[in-house]
């Protein structure tokens, strides 16, 4: 009887022990726990499990160390544009270490790109230029609840929209559709130019035809901005002796 008893006692106790070790466990796993994305406009990575198997979204508890490697879901071929997000890494220091068979650069000299605000303001990750350009780590601040890495400063629909609202009320500045993808987007074209006469000059730029060109789209963004903000009177425009013609493509 007192057996039994000690029994029943002994399973009282350990039972709500073994739940509460459970409970525990899981609240410091997800303390602890990492989150790989790539939910969002020109996202692209793959990570590598303990297998170096890929996935496209993860969640890691243990590994300091983070696999990775483009995702080429489109080309059969290596292609080296990368862009993620990591969240849940409060103070937290991570290494990310690139895979594949390119043994390019992943990134410039100066590291991969880093936004810690959703892409609004981008930064090097490094002041000063680096040799090693197939891993980098970063320290995750205490109020970095999530921060984006890119091989690029992205620019996207969103920023060319933001840039170009200031100018649509110039008179010789027009936004229209030029073309569409294979996928049905639209291919931007913007034309500043005279409505009225045939320009003397004529300049066609192309710029972003591929993920991974993506500065030259804020390079045209200056070559806009000082052709229209000097020509305060119009006169060169009405003259008909600027134009440019700005064919955006994008993936």
């Amino acid at each position: 009887m007192i057996k039994r008893n000690l029994m029943t006692i002994l399973k009282a106790l350990i039972l709500p022990l073994i739940f509460l070790l459970l409970l525990t466990y899981n609240a410091l796993a997800q303390m602890f726990k990492v989150k790989i994305d790539v939910d969002f406009t020109d996202g692209n990575i793959s990570v590598q499990d303990v297998d170096m198997k890929s996935t496209l979204y993860y969640d890691i508890t243990d590994m300091d160390t983070i696999h990775l490697r483009p995702d080429l879901r489109d080309t059969p071929l290596y292609w080296f544009y990368w862009y993620f997000r990591v969240t849940g890494v409060e103070n937290r220091i991570l290494n990310f270490q690139f895979h594949g068979h390119y043994e390019g650069n992943k990134f410039g000299a100066f590291g991969p790109f880093i936004s810690t605000d959703g892409e609004i303001i981008w930064q090097w990750l490094y002041n000063e230029p680096q040799d090693n350009n197939q891993s980098f780590t970063y320290s995750f601040g205490e109020a970095e609840k999530e921060v984006r890495f890119s091989m690029g400063m992205p620019y996207l629909q969103t920023k060319f929209d933001e840039f170009i609202q200031p100018y649509l009320i110039y008179p010789y500045l027009s936004v229209n559709t030029l073309t569409t993808t294979s996928i049905g987007r639209n291919v931007e074209k913007l034309l500043v130019a005279p409505t009225d006469k045939d320009p003397e000059f004529k300049v066609v730029i192309l710029a972003l035809q591929h993920s991974c060109e993506i500065m030259t789209s804020y390079v045209l963004e200056g070559i806009i901005s000082s052709i229209i903000d000097s020509d305060e009177d119009h006169h060169d425009l009405a003259e008909g002796k600027r134009c440019l013609s700005n064919r955006t493509l994008y993936g």
